[in-house]
């Protein structure tokens, strides 16, 4: 039921948060509020399941919202506002009574019925601004389109410039390569094969070491072994000296408790 601003009897004490309490919908009073998860604001029960049939988004565009119902705002307005009786009589209610007294209030109810109008207009308004946000961000889209489209044509472009450049490079590089001088291969040659030898040797040196590196590794290893041989015997004797000691103690601590009970 949508609750307009001008039925509040306390404007005064409410300056300042007007807005706090005005449905985004409906722009009426906030009638059993509940809000959005994303966003925290809130709305009208009825305004939000509403305009929930017919959105996935929330007024304020958040996506995938859920609407829970805000006891803690009711139980503030509840204590906070009074109002007129919507349909018209001199009843003063209390926020927490209002729906009850509208259904209870015999006098006719021609103002409440241009009030649901209201709320039903209010509500074809936002939506017609989502329309055009929609429709604005579709136009976007298509300028967008059309400019990536012209950008991937220069680019094919450029792209197929390029490629006959890669061609003619290649083919002078075919003749600079028939162009080279015998000489010159025979030299190259030779260098190559003074580099391998170099080559070998340092491998050579490398392998020397690799294999003085090995026998280091395993008489390392067999040292290892032998300590690791050596701590278990001595680790073995010191669990046995410990049993023999625990042994005694347990015997002089019976003879101590035998003395103790004779005594």
């Amino acid at each position: 039921m949508y609750l307009d601003s001008s039925l509040l009897v306390n404007k005064k004490k409410l300056e300042g948060i007007e807005e706090d309490i005005t449905c985004p919908i409906c722009q009426g009073i906030i009638n059993d509020p509940y809000f959005c998860n994303k966003c925290q604001n809130n709305f009208c029960n009825k305004c939000i399941k509403t305009w929930e049939q017919k959105n996935k988004k929330c007024p304020f565009k958040c996506k995938n919202p859920k609407y829970t119902h805000n006891l803690f705002l009711n139980k503030i307005f509840s204590e906070l506002l009074k109002l007129k009786c919507q349909k018209g009589c001199d009843e003063v209610i209390s926020y927490k009574d209002v729906n009850d007294n509208y259904e209870n209030c015999k006098k006719e109810d021609f103002e409440s019925k241009y009030y649901e109008s209201q709320t039903q207009i209010e509500i074809l308004k936002v939506q017609i601004e989502n329309y055009n946000d929609i429709q604005n961000e579709l136009n976007q889209a298509k300028e967008r389109k059309e400019e990536l489209e012209n950008e991937l044509e220069e680019i094919k472009e450029e792209n197929s410039n390029l490629e006959n450049k890669i061609d003619e490079l290649k083919e002078r590089i075919n003749d600079l390569e028939i162009e080279l001088d015998l000489e010159d291969l025979q030299n190259d040659n030779e260098y190559l094969r003074s580099e391998l030898e170099k080559e070998k040797e340092e491998n050579s040196l490398l392998e020397s070491k690799l294999e003085s590196l090995e026998e280091k590794k395993k008489i390392a290893f067999e040292e290892t072994q032998k300590t690791s041989r050596k701590l278990l015997k001595e680790t073995i004797t010191l669990i046995r000296e410990n049993k023999s000691l625990e042994d005694k103690i347990k015997k002089i601590k019976g003879i101590k408790k035998k003395k103790e009970e004779e005594v």
